[in-house]
């Protein structure tokens, strides 16, 4: 299962100066908007960008994982180079470096090495930082306008999450549920707590609301 982990402060590197369109340089690149709301580095010389991060739900175990961006550049050329990249503990694993032209493209980087060496650990996934990171751009700037970073994994097993996805399947946490799936996850709550849990009106739409909230976004 896909699990979208999103940007929620500036991380260690912290370069790229612009932002328009959101209050926080992590707000700005919550939402794949175009130049409607962007961070990005308009002073011409090579610059990185790294975020701090929700937290994870509990999982067992992380197969995949992948750094995600959308941008562009103002710059009619030579074309500056853009890649993903991930922080850790003092270290840096870069992406492969492809040009950015004027139209916004989604790029991925899939399965970085850890920074620093080594096994990855649930650990490294909770305090990883995620970024991308810029050569100059002559003539012209470079807007980030979505990042994000995608976690491949199995959820932990007793934990609401494993629960609700074995209730409803291959459906998405974050797209339609049913008036059935409601009532299912509700039952199963219920039976599931010997009975001392009750859901009173409202507090189901509540639960749901922020299973599907951006915190933590889930596809099987």
């Amino acid at each position: 299962m896909i699990f979208t982990i999103e940007a929620t402060g500036n991380g260690v590197d912290n370069s790229y100066a612009d932002l328009v369109g959101a209050a926080t340089k992590a707000e700005a690149v919550w939402s794949a908007d175009g130049d409607t709301s962007y961070v990005g580095n308009s002073s011409g010389s090579a610059a990185r960008q790294a975020f701090t991060q929700t937290t994870p739900p509990d999982l067992l175990s992380v197969q995949h994982h992948y750094v995600k961006h959308r941008a562009r550049t103002t710059a009619a050329g030579p074309w500056p180079q853009i890649t993903g990249y991930l922080y850790l503990s003092g270290n840096r694993t870069d992406g492969t470096s492809v040009d950015l032209s004027g139209a916004y493209v989604t790029r991925t980087e899939t399965d970085l090495a850890r920074p620093g060496g080594g096994g990855w650990t649930l650990a490294d996934f909770i305090a990883v930082e995620f970024g991308t990171w810029h050569t100059s751009a002559a003539n012209g700037d470079v807007r980030l306008t979505r990042l994000w970073l995608e976690l491949d994994g199995i959820p932990a097993p007793g934990g609401f999450i494993s629960l609700v996805c074995s209730l409803l399947g291959s459906a998405s946490l974050g797209a339609y549920l049913t008036m059935k799936d409601a009532v299912a996850i509700a039952n199963a709550m219920l039976i599931n707590s010997r009975g001392k849990l009750r859901l009173v009106p409202g507090e189901l739409d509540n639960l749901l609301r922020d299973l599907r909230s951006w915190r933590h976004v889930v596809t099987a």
